[in-house]
């Protein structure tokens, strides 16, 4: 009946299966923050379904889990279904900052499906701004959507991030504006001697 409290200090949840269990968000909380504070944690996530996570916005909270400066999530056989942010990364968002640290997120064997970003900064499934590192392996994702009329990156959207992706699927996936899977943005210039 209430949002979960933040997570800040080392935990790993591990499920019995993602058909056994799911964390359900019920259209009206965002389900798992990350959020270390000033110091570093990590957390592993496993074997279960985060499912009708909402991120109210405006910016800074995913629907289904948000990784805070600093800080460094593992999502292993995780089912994302059908969460929503009402900015960017319907179920995964990963937040840095050039002063507060880099937040990093590894999802390994994962599903991302009907998750949606209903703002203009996109990513259906997975959004990483600012210097965020993110590792996707064996992951597939269908059916997210970006749906903000100038919303990118239906599956992922990322902003001066690293993303590392191996052996993925990305089908049906949409978005308004540009990326109706993969969405990538640099507004880091270099110098020119």
């Amino acid at each position: 009946t209430a949002a979960l409290p933040t997570i800040s200090k080392f935990v790993e949840i591990a499920g019995p299966g993602a058909l056994e269990l799911a964390i359900d968000g019920m259209e009206l909380w965002p389900i798992l923050e990350i959020d270390g504070g000033a110091g570093s944690i990590n957390v592993v996530v496993e074997d279960l379904t985060l499912t009708r996570g909402y991120g109210p916005g405006p910016f800074g909270w995913a629907g289904a889990a948000t990784v805070r400066p600093g800080d460094t999530a593992v999502f292993r056989r995780v089912r994302f279904l059908a969460n929503r942010a009402v900015n960017g990364g319907g179920a995964l968002q990963l937040v840095s900052g050039p002063d507060d640290g880099v937040a990093s997120a590894s999802v390994r064997s994962c599903l991302f499906e009907g998750n949606e970003a209903l703002g203009p900064v996109g990513g259906g499934a997975i959004y990483a701004s600012d210097g965020s590192e993110l590792t996707v392996e064996r992951t597939s994702f269908f059916d997210n959507e970006a749906s903000a009329e100038s919303g990118n990156g239906g599956a992922i959207g990322i902003q001066d991030s690293a993303l590392e992706l191996h052996l993925a699927t990305l089908s049906g996936n949409r978005a308004n504006g540009s990326g109706g899977a993969i969405f990538a943005l640099s507004t880091v210039t270099a110098p020119f001697d």
